[in-house]
């Protein structure tokens, strides 16, 4: 969770980051969880999109909650692209 709670906060923190996770949770509908680090119970749901709007002064991402799609109805297929230097 460290990894991608990192990766969404860079994001979070610099928009013109090119955040991998951050599209495919989006493209999922994924939900980001948060709580404050004050109050424990003060739990927020967002897409991502709403998210990058949201102040996270003292918080911190809790978990990344995916919905259940129908296998028979959705296909969704990602590729990492690599760049090579060749000297």
């Amino acid at each position: 969770m460290g990894t991608i709670a990192g990766n969404l906060m860079m994001k979070h923190a610099h928009n013109d980051f090119p955040s991998d996770v951050f599209v495919l949770l989006e493209a999922v509908g994924a939900q980001i969880v948060t709580v404050s680090a004050n109050c424990p119970n003060s739990v927020e749901t967002h897409q991502p999109s709403v998210w990058l709007k949201k102040s996270m002064e003292k918080k911190v991402v809790m978990k990344i909650v995916f919905p259940k799609l129908n296998p028979d109805k959705y296909v969704i297929t990602y590729t990492k692209l690599k760049y090579f230097i060749i000297h």
